[in-house]
């Protein structure tokens, strides 16, 4: 568990890619309009009657999710301690992870990595760290199971180039020492 530090993003990890996720919704689909075709067929109806009906009128519900598409599986909290942004990892716990999560845990499994020093650098230098950060996190060069999950960076990439980081990472600094004050001032009285 962090004792210092605020976070500046959070990127979520799924079980499977988008892509993937509605592949396999689209499997499970072909194969209930398969049985329910079997079914119409066992009780007298016409297979090619039947086949049209299910293929027009059945809608396959995804899963309640947790985010956008899947259920997560973790995250990656990047926060900025000093000028310095450093990344923690919260993960099921779970030795098998399956579509279905109920009855999980998530725990905090400590800091990944220190992503880069932020002191003598530009934005755009920041930027190229973070994003290298995490093609090697998908590469699984800080975690192997990394490669068998999705790691969805997307919103980050899209906003990391109209974020400031230097100015945010400079005002959380400055939030921080004005809490130790505070708190300071508050133990002396």
């Amino acid at each position: 568990m962090r004792l210092i530090g605020e976070t500046i993003f959070v990127v979520p990890i799924y079980r499977e890619s988008r892509e993937d996720y509605y592949e396999q919704l689209g499997k499970l689909h072909d194969k209930k309009i398969l049985s329910l075709v079997e079914l119409e067929v066992r009780f007298g109806g016409k297979r090619e009657d039947a086949e049209k009906y299910y293929q027009r009128n059945y809608v396959p519900i995804p899963v309640p999710s947790m985010w956008n598409y899947n259920r997560i599986i973790g995250w990656i909290e990047f926060y900025a301690n000093g000028g310095i942004i450093k990344a923690d990892l919260c993960f099921l716990n779970s030795k098998r992870i399956s579509k279905q999560l109920s009855n999980k845990i998530y725990i905090s499994k400590g800091k990944l990595s220190d992503v880069c020093l932020t002191y003598n650098r530009s934005n755009e230098e920041i930027r190229d760290m973070i994003k290298r950060f995490i093609g090697d996190l998908q590469d699984g060069k800080y975690w192997l199971k990394f490669k068998k999950y999705f790691i969805d960076s997307a919103l980050l990439m899209r906003t990391l180039k109209y974020i400031d980081i230097k100015m945010l990472i400079n005002d959380l600094i400055q939030e921080q020492i004005q809490q130790c004050e505070s708190n300071k001032k508050a133990d002396e009285l």
